[in-house]
């Protein structure tokens, strides 16, 4: 923890060494190492918390690296997240890091969706898991396990490189109608499903003719609402861009989800849910059109890498390269 604690006042004041939280990590390290034999939860405490250490300095593009061996950790002690206690908090604070991974790899989570929750705390009804909701931040969780879904069913065994985060040409003529048209489904029912907790307590339109803040006001008063509704939007915005052509459906188009995702993030200052929304801003960013909404993205990005001292402004450079003349 005082390795952590260090890293992010190094990285927010810029003029702190940095050898002060290198050498906390090392040390923490060193008392570790002798100790992962035993694989204790307290342990495995210790390495949640060096793994969010290690995604706030390292490379984003490297974060599976550093994952790797805090999942095969979870899974050799059979953590899940439906089992209660401080071992449950655990898996759902290493998940959310697994599925950032993923999205900014375009692969599956390291940790098997059969391995996210207990067969028998989930009821099976035409083939899919009903997951156990017990209360609003469980329903958050919810939907992390189904974006870990969703990033199963786009990325499977003989996916390709991906083009802008998403195989949609290869993956539109390969899919499945039914197995996406379920998922579809369970996420639609997520969202028909959602708790007083999880709705938004202030909406404002956005003024047509602002220059500064082409997005309308969504705020929530808790940060498993912001990340759940922001992981909401982005489980949609992948599912519809691999929508198989048979499949005809309902739905909200992607450039709403993309909105929705850009809008939530700039209302709202949970730093939880911004160190989450690197990757969905990037991806809903990919549907921004206008300067005045390139703008406001970068302005995000730079307020959330200043304020919580976590990496951000790496993406700005990949936006830019995908809007080329449009900046």
């Amino acid at each position: 923890m005082l390795a952590l604690s260090a890293l992010q006042l190094e990285r927010k004041s810029k003029a702190l060494p940095t050898s002060t939280s290198l050498s906390l990590y090392q040390w923490a390290i060193h008392l570790l190492v002798p100790l992962l034999h035993k694989r204790s939860t307290l342990t495995l405490a210790s390495c949640v918390i060096l793994c969010v250490f290690e995604m706030s300095s390292c490379s984003p593009k490297a974060w599976r690296r550093h994952l790797d061996g805090c999942a095969s950790l979870i899974m050799a002690l059979d953590i899940r997240g439906d089992q209660g206690g401080i071992e449950q908090s655990l898996f759902w604070c290493f998940a959310r890091m697994d599925v950032c991974g993923a999205l900014i790899s375009s692969e599956r989570t390291l940790i098997p969706i059969d391995r996210w929750i207990t067969s028998a705390s989930s009821d099976t009804i035409h083939g899919q898991h009903r997951f156990p909701t017990v209360d609003f931040e469980d329903h958050a969780s919810h939907v992390c396990y189904l974006l870990a879904k969703v990033l199963s069913l786009i990325n499977g065994p003989r996916s390709v490189p991906p083009r802008n985060g998403v195989q949609r040409s290869d993956l539109q003529g390969n899919m499945k109608p039914e197995g996406w048209h379920g998922l579809f489904n369970e996420l639609e029912a997520w969202y028909r499903g959602l708790p007083t907790e999880m709705t938004a307590i202030l909406s404002i339109p956005t003024d047509p003719t602002s220059t500064t803040n082409p997005f309308h006001t969504l705020m929530f008063s808790s940060g498993a609402a912001v990340a759940g509704n922001q992981l909401y939007h982005t489980a949609m915005l992948l599912m519809l861009a691999v929508k198989p052509k048979e499949v005809s459906v309902e739905s909200r188009s992607r450039l709403w989800h993309a909105r929705q995702i850009c809008a939530i993030t700039i209302s709202n200052d949970h730093h939880g849910a911004w160190t989450n929304s690197i990757q969905p801003v990037w991806l809903a960013g990919q549907l921004m059109s206008s300067p005045v909404e390139h703008r406001a993205i970068i302005n995000l990005y730079e307020r959330i890498e200043r304020d919580t001292g976590w990496g951000a402004t790496w993406r700005v450079k990949d936006l830019q390269a995908h809007w080329g003349d449009l900046t």
